[in-house]
Order: structure tokens, then sequence, then C-alpha cells
């Protein structure tokens, strides 16, 4: 027996007005005005309007008056999320997730827990009180009028007087009032109170689970899973709440209705309830059908959003490789197999449709016709239209909605069942030692044990210390990422046998080759890995900062607070320690920019520092830090150190994960990882002299005397974005009503203008023949009254046109001409016209439905295509969420819910019409009031749709963020259990609920205050048509109004009730849903990233070279933007090897997505001599190479990840894996090449994961190869073999290297160094540290300190191998211009021996006597050497970039 505890205590204070995920660009806290120093603006609070409906008066209540003001409003202007109602006490998110999770813990006690059990507690009582109460008034009423038209049509036969004529007709409008006022509120209570209340409690526990889910669980949840629990299981809730009653009331009504028919036919009745066993066997084996269905499109959903959602995170790297078309195959290959699903869902959909419609006609057919022959009487127009009102019911209650409650029911359990089995994943094992109610303490106490939890086995988090105590005990540690089988070779990770203990003041450094643990170790403090064995004890809280740092979409100060109060002397030592203090000042908009969501718009350093400045602010007892310089240059990195970790940090107890050795000696210990297994705890001194494999690398370094300190003011530098705007780019809304086009737009995407036509045709002839069917029912009953030979003795003594009464059946029957027609034959012509009707029927809703579900399927298909050609900008200033609820949410509606809705609105549009035309037919009279009354329906409906259209594109784009939140939530879900956050993003995520509640509650609101509306008018309409033909059949001697046509009159108006309500509110519905067709429209429209007008298809074996140049190139991120790389001048030669450096944040990263056009790129920019916007954007990226600075894998298998395209064997796909050191790792792993990988990679390590990238680089073999600090988070003996690798693999290709590790690019032909956006730096790295001693490298050189320095300096090569390079460079400039681009000779010459040359790096040569110096200069359209004395090398070096003495 499982047990699950909420994470409640340990954790820390709330302010319950912060945000986390802000939905707009304003602070969380506003600065003091006395105190404000960081720019910026302060929140301003936004008043909420009160609940409407908790203070609506009983009046309002039933008649939803209390939707009028909003009605109003949205016919005034156009809505905002600001002018919707409040949700009352009852609708909060956060009051419905507590209770439902109280009575899901007592579930999760039991040996089977069981969600709907919960479910029941809490609402069961509740809402069948209110569900017997409103809907029995409801369904008992409904019954009297077919009682009331029975004897109403007695009237035209003479059997009743006209005074009880008339006051049965008052009743039978008086019933109708009633149905009106007493339906609809039952109706919106079960949609609030079954539908949204359940859905919004069960979507607020999801998140809530997500937030405990332990490493184990969150290996089986993706993103996607989760997005779809939510945006589509959850959904079913809505959609059964309207009809869960009909469960109870459909058989008790089925019942009723059968002894009421018995009454009126006798035993004739059963030959038609005959059908019901038919009918419900049917129900019951489409039901498990629709169940089944409905479970695999959820499982084909949910992997079509998970790999949706890797698509929209991993974009920039898709784009990179050129990738596009591997993943949109992938998506339509699952696309294919979930519609074709649905596909077979629509079929029993429209099964039921054809049920629905025939059903009643069947059974009427077969009770009529056995009573003409069996009946002791002739079948009179009353007995008729009486008992095809009681049909009426039945068809509606029981062949309808029973048949859709069943079905929503099947598959609701379907998704009850997914929630269930998400709810039901392992947690973190947590222990809370204090009660729930202090869970925003920070001081109280928390244990993480193991599956036992018994002392020997537990992590315990303390607040009080002993002197004699460590802060941070870690003895005989044992714990694995998930349970541990040691017969299985693939087990999980494990530790073992960690011993480390840290006090106050104390650096302890965590170094080990790549996946040696080292993160491991530190998920263990945190609670993350299972323990098996030992304990870990932690005084106090604890700041973390992760490896891979999590940005969410915000403001950067929101990000650092993190929800807690802002202290600003606090905040800006903060921002000073961590060197953002510079970049706050570079941004217009300072701390309050806008970081977009994942931090797209910052850089990997920004990011990286961003983290550790929410872990320093959090102030904490003990602080791990992952690997935190990993990411920034060797500048930022030192000032960093000096500030943070020895600075703010040096009085706390620290333990620092890092490959940075430079700063290994500054630790008070260091413990040493290998393969999860402790090598031992030393100082700096004793690792040196041990025989450890590290203390090899570090030996060199035993003589390093202390860095000096810094010297000089800190370059300046920018953000990237520094002038970005401070609000946040709003989801797009369109205003006023849908287009036409839109309609056409949607319609012809699903068939020819051959095929609607044919439709729309069809829908008239069907309807036509199913309106005979009923008249042929009055001709028939008329025909037996004129056939009548004896006299009746009981008539009415005021009835104006006396008529016999039949007393026997008749054998033949005279029609309106006099001819003579048998029984048999009406039979036989009913009979027959109901077989047309059905055929007719069958291809009505076969057709319409698979028009708009084909639509639906080339929208998504369409939108995909869009998605993946949009440029950067797109996906970098839209969240995910945004873009997945497209995917998601709005595709399902167009899957399912569109077709059936667009059916039903052609079908009750003519079926409404039919009966206008056929009553105004009847009774011309009711044409006088027919205009008015159109008028009024008209002017409801106009007001009702531009409200209700406003109000769901608003509750459409609140569900926006309610998924963002959830994949920002996943992402940083290690952070925010690490801070203690999961109270602060509980109350955030029920803030984004209740938003959203307030749309959907208006919503329904809305509609509910239509039907009422609808329903009184169509009453009025009743009461109009009911006396009016009394009068006229009482005052006047119209032929017209006899007792069958009469009865097919008021029976049509009968239904009228449910056609004018359906006609309007499905119509409303169409245009509601075209909304989401308007979503996916502007999907399906995008940006593309511009292509070249008249692109130039290159020669095959282009690039032959790889020269890459560039003339005043500027980069920007949006066309409107500021420039990142401002027109810079440059060219890289062929083979040479480049290293770019700067300032983290000064525009490298920028550098390398300017060659691959991710954004507006303006000047030129070439390879080889071919300008590239003339070049396909496919074909220029195939041909460049990247390791990524942030590696991204997908799910799938790893061989995937490799080789999407299935171009290489496993051969060569071992070979490339042996030289990135990865070969033994996976060989050891069941699958090997086939291995699954989960979402992002997550099972890998991120050392492992940068490993996979560069193994990718070297499968393409590309004449280029771009580096972005692709080493950042391996070890230094890792990264050895890496840095070999590269230089063996790519030394005939262009590489171009951006490193914070000077010493991976001091063996590079040339530097270059960026700063804001400009080459400050451009030559050889020895002539920079010699001819340029104050310039920006050499800084960064002499900052690592002189030993250091000198050890940089010797990385460069010898001066004999830059003599022999310069002559061969003079002999490759006379040979590259007879095989140059630019020429037309195309052959490439043999050049081994250059190859072999110029294979190695180029060197600056100085001599002692200073005499001479050879340097390379190149331009956009050079490459030269040049032979100048040593004075020539203070030349400026942007003027040295832009000279040229030799050209090709």
């Amino acid at each position: 027996m499982a047990v699950y505890n909420a994470p409640t205590s340990g954790r820390q204070s709330v302010n319950s007005q912060s945000r986390l995920y802000s939905l707009d660009s304003e602070p969380a806290t506003p600065i003091p005005t006395e105190k404000r120093k960081i720019r910026g603006l302060s929140k301003v609070s936004q008043p909420q309007t009160k609940s409407a409906i908790d203070d609506a008066s009983i009046f309002s209540f039933f008649l939803m008056s209390w939707m009028t003001p909003l009605i109003k409003l949205g016919n005034e202007r156009t809505l905002e999320q600001k002018d919707l109602p409040d949700v009352g006490r009852r609708d909060e998110s956060s009051r419905l997730c507590r209770e439902l999770d109280r009575e899901w813990q007592k579930e999760v006690q039991k040996d089977k827990p069981s969600l709907f059990r919960a479910y029941i507690r809490v609402w069961g009582k509740t809402f069948l009180l209110q569900n017997f109460f409103y809907f029995g008034i409801y369904n008992g009423i409904s019954l009297l009028q077919p009682y009331f038209l029975g004897k109403l049509i007695d009237r035209f036969t003479c059997e009743i007087s006209q005074k009880d004529a008339y006051l049965y007709a008052v009743g039978f409008v008086l019933v109708g009032f009633i149905r009106a006022v007493a339906y609809h509120p039952a109706y919106f209570v079960s949609q609030r109170e079954m539908g949204m209340q359940v859905r919004t409690a069960t979507t607020s526990l999801i998140h809530k689970k997500v937030l405990q889910l332990n490493h184990s669980a969150l290996l089986k949840v993706s993103t996607g899973h989760v997005v779809n629990l939510v945006s589509t299981d959850v959904q079913r809730f809505d959609e059964l709440s309207s009809m869960f009653s009909s469960l109870w009331w459909g058989p008790l009504l089925t019942i009723a209705i059968m002894l009421l028919v018995y009454r009126q036919i006798g035993v004739s009745c059963f030959a038609g309830f005959a059908i019901l066993p038919i009918v419900f066997v049917f129900q019951i084996v489409s039901s498990k059908m629709m169940a089944r269905f409905r479970d695999r499109v959820a499982r084909l959903t949910d992997k079509r959003i998970r790999i949706m959602n890797e698509i929209i995170t991993g974009m920039q790297l898709i784009k990179m490789y050129v990738w596009e078309k591997p993943f949109r195959a992938s998506i339509e290959s699952i696309r294919k197999k979930e519609i074709s699903t649905v596909k077979k869902r629509h079929v029993l959909f429209g099964l039921n449709a054809i049920i629905h419609e025939i059903g009643i006609i069947l059974m009427a057919f077969l009770m009529f016709t056995t009573y003409a022959y069996v009946g002791d009487t002739p079948l009179t127009a009353g007995q008729a239209f009486q008992t095809l009102s009681f049909l009426q019911i039945m068809r509606v209650q029981v062949l309808l909605l029973l048949v859709f409650a069943i079905n929503l029911t099947a598959e609701s359990s379907v998704a009850i069942k997914r929630v269930q089995n998400f709810l039901v994943l392992s947690e973190t094992n947590t222990v809370h030692s204090s009660s729930a109610n202090e869970r925003q303490r920070e001081d109280s106490s928390v244990f993480l044990a193991g599956p036992d939890r018994e002392p020997s086995s537990e992590l315990h988090f303390e607040d009080n210390i002993s002197p004699a105590e460590h802060v941070v005990s870690v003895q005989d540690l044992h714990a694995s990422w998930g349970q541990v089988d040691d017969s299985d070779s693939n087990s999980p990770f494990q530790l073992s046998n960690i011993n480390l203990t840290v006090d106050k003041g104390e650096l302890v450094a965590v170094v080990g080759t790549i996946g040696a643990g080292k993160t491991s170790l530190l998920m263990s403090v945190l609670g993350e890995l299972h323990i098996t064995s030992g304990h870990c004890t932690v005084h106090g809280d604890i700041g973390y900062a992760a490896q891979i740092p999590w940005v969410f979409s915000g403001t950067i100060r929101e990000n650092i607070l993190f929800g807690r109060e802002l202290e600003v002397d606090r905040y800006e030592a903060v921002l000073e320690s961590c060197g953002l203090d510079e970049d706050m000042g570079a941004m217009d908009h300072g701390d309050l920019t806008l970081v977009g969501e994942r931090g797209v718009k910052l850089s990997g350093g920004q990011k990286a520092r961003i983290g550790l400045a929410r872990a320093l602010y959090q102030d904490a007892s003990a602080y791990l830090l992952d690997d935190p310089l990993s990411a920034v240059d060797v500048a930022v990195g030192q000032l960093i150190f000096e500030k943070c970790i020895r600075g703010l940090l040096k009085d706390k107890p620290v333990i620092l994960v890092t490959h940075q050795t430079q700063y290994l000696h500054e630790a008070t210990r260091l413990l040493v990882l290998d393969e999860g297994k402790s090598l031992g705890t030393f100082t700096y001194t004793e690792l040196l002299r041990s025989d450890l494999e590290i203390s090899r690398t570090l030996v060199e370094k035993d003589n390093e005397e202390k860095k000096e300190e810094e010297t000089g003011d800190k370059t300046k530098a920018k953000d990237e974005l520094a002038n970005d705007v401070e609000k946040e780019v709003q989801e797009d809304k369109a205003a006023g009503s849908v287009k036409w086009n839109d309609y056409w737009r949607f319609v012809r995407a699903g068939g020819s203008v051959v095929v609607i036509v044919l439709l729309l045709l069809l829908c008239l002839v069907a309807q036509a023949s199913l309106t005979v069917n009923d008249w042929w029912i009055a001709y028939w009953t008329n025909s037996i009254r004129r056939n009548s030979n004896t006299t009746g003795a009981d008539l009415a003594s005021d009835c104006p046109r006396p008529s016999p009464i039949v007393n026997s059946t008749q054998s033949n029957l005279t029609s309106n001409d006099g001819t003579e027609y048998s029984t048999a034959f009406f039979v036989s012509v009913w009979g027959g016209l109901i077989a047309v009707s059905v055929v007719l029927s069958t291809m009505r809703t076969i057709l319409v439905r698979f028009i708009f579900f084909f639509s639906s399927n080339t929208l998504h298909s369409r939108m995909l295509s869009s998605v993946l050609a949009a440029p950067m900008l797109f996906f970098d200033t839209n969240p995910s969420g945004r873009v997945l609820n497209r995917f998601s949410k709005d595709i399902s509606l167009l899957d399912i819910q569109m077709p059936w809705l667009f059916y039903d609105s052609i079908l009750w549009i003519i079926a409404v019409s039919t009966v206008v035309i056929f009553v105004s037919i009847v009774n011309p009279w009711t044409l006088i009031t027919l205009p008015p009354l159109t008028l009024l329906y008209l002017w409801l409906q106009r007001k009702y749709v531009k409200v209700s259209r406003e109000i769901k594109r608003l509750e459409a784009i609140a569900r926006s963020p309610v998924y963002s939140h959830f994949s920002a939530t996943l992402q940083g879900l290690t952070t925010i259990r690490a801070l203690h956050a999961e109270y602060r993003l509980q109350e955030t995520f029920n803030g984004l609920l209740d938003a959203h509640s307030r749309a959907w509650l208006s919503y329904l609101g809305a509609t509910r205050w239509l039907s009422v509306r609808i329903e009184l008018l169509s009453t009025g309409y009743l009461a109009l048509v009911t006396f009016s033909s009394l009068l006229v059949f009482d005052y006047t001697s119209s032929t017209n109004l006899d007792a069958g046509t009469f009865g097919l009159s008021l029976s049509y108006q009968l239904a009228l009730y449910g056609f004018l309500q359906w006609v309007i509110r499905a119509c409303a519905e169409v245009e509601n849903m075209m909304t989401s067709a308007e979503r996916v429209f502007s999907y399906c429209e995008l940006e593309s990233e511009k292509q070249p007008d008249l692109p130039i298809q290159p020669a095959a074996d282009w690039p032959q070279y790889g020269i890459i140049t560039g003339e005043r190139m500027t980069y920007r991120y949006s066309p409107e933007g500021p420039p990142v790389l401002r027109a810079i001048n440059f060219c890289i030669r062929h083979q040479e090897k480049v290293g770019i450096v700067g300032r983290t944040g000064a525009g490298k990263s920028s550098f390398i997505n300017a060659l691959f056009r991710l954004a507006p790129t303006s000047g030129k920019v070439m390879i080889d001599g071919m300008e590239l916007d003339k070049v396909l954007l496919s074909t220029m990226r195939q041909k460049l190479s990247i390791i990524p600075q942030d590696p991204v894998l997908y799910s799938g298998s790893l061989r995937y990840n490799l080789d999407p395209f299935q171009q290489y064997g496993d051969d060569k796909l071992w070979q490339v894996l042996g030289m990135v050191q990865l070969q033994e790792y996976v060989s050891q792993l069941d699958g090997g090449l086939q291995s699954e990988l989960s979402e992002s990679g997550s099972n890998l390590s991120v050392g492992q994961r940068q490993l996979v990238c560069l193994a990718r680089a070297l499968l393409d073999c590309n004449k280029m190869l771009l580096i972005d600090e692709a080493t950042a988070n391996v070890d230094n003996q890792t990264d050895a073999v890496i840095q070999l690798t590269l230089r063996t693999h790519f030394k005939n290709c262009t590489v171009v290297t951006i490193a914070h590790r000077l010493k991976t690019v001091m063996d590079s032909d040339r530097i270059m160094v960026i700063d804001n956006g400009k080459i400050k730096e451009f030559d050889p790295p020895l002539y920079l540290l010699d001819e340029k001693p104050d310039g920006l490298f050499a800084e960064m050189v002499n900052s690592h300190g002189e030993e250091e320095a000198k050890r940089l300096r010797e990385a460069c090569c010898s001066k004999q191998y830059w003599t022999e390079v310069a002559a061969a460079l003079e002999e490759e400039n006379a040979s590259i211009k007879s095989r140059s681009p630019f020429t037309n000779g195309t052959q490439k010459e043999p050049r081994d021996k250059l190859d072999q040359q110029l294979s190695a790096p180029a060197h600056y040569v100085t001599e002692s006597s200073g005499a001479s110096h050879v340097a390379l200069a190149g331009s956009t359209s050079s490459l030269s050497v040049v032979h100048r004395p040593a004075a020539a090398a203070a030349h400026d070096s942007s003027r040295r970039v832009s000279r040229s003495e030799t050209s090709i």
C-alpha cells in the first residue's frame, strides 16, 4: 500500500501577491520610491470584479439575469479579461483542489484507489440533490404537454367543449413556461458543479502531483502527456456534465413513457418498443468501442503533443540541422494513426445520429401499423400525435441524451483512468514533521527517507544545529535514480558509499569525469534520488543553482526574486556578485526586461548567472552549485568566484561541482567521484600527490601563484537585446464576427465545391423526406375520419363542424379526391418513405461528418508546415503553451466537436424552416406575428453571439498560460523543489486556473441566458399558434385545420422548443468553435523564413574551401529590434581555425546564428564567394555543422537522435560514438543504439548530451564546423580527448569555435574578439598577446594569473611550423585562384602536400630581435599573406581586417 504525502513543510514564506510566471511585464514587487535604484515600473494592482452569480437573487438566477450587465457591456465594446465577473468562493481552484486532494489522500491509503469515489464524496451529494430537484421538475412536467396536446386535438374532433379546450391550452402554454425556467438553471448548475469545478480541481491536483513526482516517475511523463491530460482528458467532464443526469432520468422516462403510450394504444406499443433493446445493446457495444478508440486517440495525442513540445523547445537546433522534414514526417505518421481512429469514432457517432433521427419513426411505424390491424378502434389523430409527442420526448431524452451520456461516460471513464494512473505515480519520499498549516514556515523540518523510512536510510532537513554538528552531513550514502535490480545490467545509475561533511565557511569541490555522479550527489542532498541506505542531514534550507539554468517567461527581476519580497540592498549585492549589474545597466528596461520562455533572449552565460542569482537571493543555510562557471567567460567566471562563491557565500557551506580546475586550489576539500563511487576526500595538495587520474591534470598547476587582482576597468557589456521591449508579446485575438470567408475556407479544406453543393442538396432532400413521413401520418388519420359511416352521440354541444366518429376499423379508406385506398396501401407507402429517409439520412450524416473531419486534418497539416517554416522570432516571442494550445485543444475541438456541431446547425436550420413554413400554411394568421418574432430571435441571437464569441476568444487565450505553466514547471522542477517554491507555484497556477474559470463561467452563463429567453419566446409563439388555431377552428370555416393537421402543427410547435434553442445555440457554437479555426488559420499563415526570390542552386560539391566572408554584416533578432552585430567585416580562410571570445552577452552566439540566417541579417555574408541570401536556407544550413551550446536531444532512440534521416549504418554510428568516448557507455545499455531516450534526453547527463551533439557533427563531415562552447559541461580529461578528435577529424575543415576556456582556442589560427556587437580584435593569438598587451584578448589571458597566462601562451605553436605554413600560404594564393568559385574552373586539383601543411593551426612568429613579423590579414574577398615590420602591428584591428592585398 502506497502512501503519498504532499510536500508541505520546510517551505518559504509566501507573498500572496507575488507572481512567478508573469502575464505582464510589471515587477513582482515594487521598489520603494526612496530606494528605487533599479530601473523599472512598479506593479499596479488590478481591481477584481465581484462574483455576480453568488449575489444573484432567485429571480435573477432562474432567468439568468445576472448575466445581463455583461451582455450589455459586450455589445457596447470588445470585452477584456478584466470585464469578466470574478469566480465566487465556491469556484476558487485552491479550495476545490484542497477538497479533492483531501478525499484523494483517503483513496491512496486503499489497495485500489479510485478517483471516481473521491469525486462522489466531494460533489455527489450536492449534485444529486440539485439534479433531482431541477431535472425532476423539468422531466415530470414535460410529460404533461403530450397529454394537453391530445386533449387539444380532441377539440378538432369535437370530443371536448370549447371551455375545456381553452383551459387545456392554458395548461399547455404554462407547462412550456415552467420548462423554460426550470431546465436551464439545472443545466447551468450541472455544467458548473460537475463540469467546471471537477475539471478545475482535477487540473490543479495534476499540477500539484507534478510538483511531487520523483525521477523515476518523471521518466514516464512527458510535457505532451501532461498537456493532453489537462487539455483533452479533463475536458470530458465539461462535456459529460450536462448529460450525466440522463443516465438515470433516461431509463425512468422510458418506463413512464411506455406506460403512458400503453394507455393510449394498448399492447401495440410493444411492437415499437421492441426496438429499444436492440438500440441499448448497440449502445453498450458502441460505448465500449468508443472507450477503446478514446484511449487510443489519447495515447497518440500524447505522443504527438510530446513531439510538438520538443520541436518547439528545440526549434533553433532543428533549423540548424535542417531536421524539419524528419520531424514533420514523425508528426504526420502519428497524426495518420490518430486520425484513422478518430474516423472510426465518427462512424459510430454517425450511426448514433441515424438512430436518433430514424429510431422514433421506425417505432411509430411499428406501433401504428400493428394498431391498424389489431386495434379495437381506429387510430385517431389524438392518439397518434399524443403518442408521437411522447416518442419525441424519448427521442431527445433517450435516443439523444442518454446515448451521448453512455458514450461520454465510457470516454470519461478512460479519461479518469488516465488521470488516476498519473496521480498514483511515485513521488519524492517526503515525510513531514510539522503540520500542513506550517507549510509556509522557513524553519520546519523535512525528512526525505528511503522506502523503509528507517533512521539509517534517510535525509534530514533540520533547523537547530549544535556546535558539534555539520551543516551538511552525508554518511555511507547509497542512492540511485530508481529501484535497483542487481540482476539487471541496465539498472539505473547508483551512488555507492559516499561520505561527506560540510561546515560553515567551507567550500567543497566535487570533481570527476562525465557520468561520475557529481550531479547525482547534489540530487541526493536535495532528496531527488532514491536513497537505499545511509543518510544525509542538512541543517536549514538549501540554495541550488542547476547545471542547465532554468529561466521562465517573465522579467529578470521576477526570475531572481522567485516570489520573494524585494530587499533592494541585498538584491543589488546579488546582482553585483553575479556580474549582472553591468548587463542590467545596458538594457533599456533594466531588470524589468522580459526574457521570454526558457530565457530565449539571453545568452547562455546570462541564464547561468540569473540562475545563480536566484539561489543567492534565497539566503539559504547551504548552497549546492552545479557547475555554474561553465557557461561564462574567464573574466566573469573569476568575478563570480571571487565576489560570489568566496564573497557573499564565504561564511556559508558550499558544495561546488566544477570542471574549472583553476579554482580547485581555493577549495577547502575536494571530493573525487568515479562511476558513482567516492575515491576519497582530499585537500588540493593531497590530491596532487595522489596517483589518481585527475591529479595528472592538476599537477602542472602545483606551483601556480595566487591569481593577481584584476586590473583596469571591465569592458562594459551590453545585452544582445539591449533595447528589448518592456511588454510581453500578447497573443493575437481576433475581434468582431467570424468572417464568412473563414467558414468557406474551413469547409473547402474538407472537399471540393461539387461535394459541398451535393451535401446541401442532400440535406434538403433528406429533411423533406422526414417531413413527408410526418405529413403521411396526418393524412392517414384524416382519411380514417372521413371513412366513418356512423354518427357519434357524444360530440361536444358547441362543436362548430360535427363529424362522425368511427367505431370500427375500416379496411378501405378514402382520400381527399375520393379515391379509396386500403390500410395496406398507407402502410406500404409509409414504409417506403421510411426506407428512403434512412438512406438519405445515412448519406447526409456520413458526408457531413467526413467533410469537416477532413477539414480538421487538412488544417493540422497546413499549420504544422507553417509552424516548422516560421522564423525563430516566432518561437522566441510565443510561449510553448500558446503553440501547444493550437495543436492540442483547438485541433481536438475541430476533430471531435466541430463535425457534429456543423451537422446539427445545418439540420436544425432546415428543421426550423420546415416547421415555420408548415405552421404558416396550416394557419396563415401566424404570419402576422412571424416577422416581429423573427426580429426578436435575430436580435437575441446577435446580442448573444457578439458576447459569447469574445468570451470564447478570451477563454482560449486564458488556456495558453495554463499549458505554458505546466511546461515551465516540468523544466524547472528540481530548482523549484530545491528552493521550496512548490506552494508558491501551486498558488500561481491556481490563479491562472481562476482566470480561465472566469471566462468559462461567463460563457456558460451567456449560453443559458440565451436559452431561457429563446424558450420564453418559443412559449409565446406556442401560445399564439395554439390559441389562434382554436379561434380559427371555432369561428371560421377554414378547411385546412382538421385534427391530423392541427396535431402535426402542434407537434412541430413542441419540437420548435428544442429546434429554436438548438439552432441558435448550434449556430452560435459553430461560430464560437470557429474561433478555434481562426486561431488555426492564423498559424497556417505565419510568416515564413525569408527565402531568396530567385534562389541559386550551388554546385554539388559547394563549398569546396569553406571560406566565410562578411561585409558590414548586421544581425537583429527582430526586424525592428536593435542590431546585435553591428556592421562587422571579416574573412575566415580556407581550413582556418578561428576562436571567438568575448564577455558573456557580447554577441558570440549571435555570430553563429547570423551564419545560419536564423533572423534578419543585412550586409553580405558569403561562403566561397556565394552570397548566402541567394541560396535556399535548407541547402545552406546542410553545409554547416554545428555543436550547440545547449545540448538538445529528443525522445526516441539514440540512433534517431544521431541519424534521423537513416543515412548511415550502425558501424559508422559506433565509430563516432567511440570518437566522443560514448561507445563503452552505449554498449552497456540493453538496447544499444536503439536505447530509448526520455524527453529532452533527461536520462543522460548534461555532459553526455553534449557528446551526442558532437557525434552528430562528426557524422556530417561538412567543410565548415561551428562550435558554440560545446565542451563547457565536460571534465578536462574528456575535453582533451574531444579537442584532439576535433583537430584530427576536422583538420581539413574550416572551424569556428566559441569558447570560454581559452586553452581550447589558443592554438587557433586567429582569435576574434567580439564586444558590444563589434569585432574589436581579429589576429593570431600570439600577435594579440605580444603586440596588443593592453587589448581585450590579452586582458582575458592575463586575468588567469601569471602562471596560467604563461601556459596559455605556450599553447601557441612553434616559430618553425608557422614559417612553413606562411610559405605554403603564398603558394595557396596562386593555387586557389585557378580553382576559385569565382572562376569557371571547378576541378579540384590534387593538394595532399598543401592539405598536410595547412591541417594544423597557423601561428604568429616573433623574432627575438623584433626585426620582422608575419601575420595573416583577411578581408571580405581576400586571402593574403602580409609581411610587415613590428611597428605595423599598432594599426587598428578593424583597419587590418579590411585591408586587402591579394584577391582571389
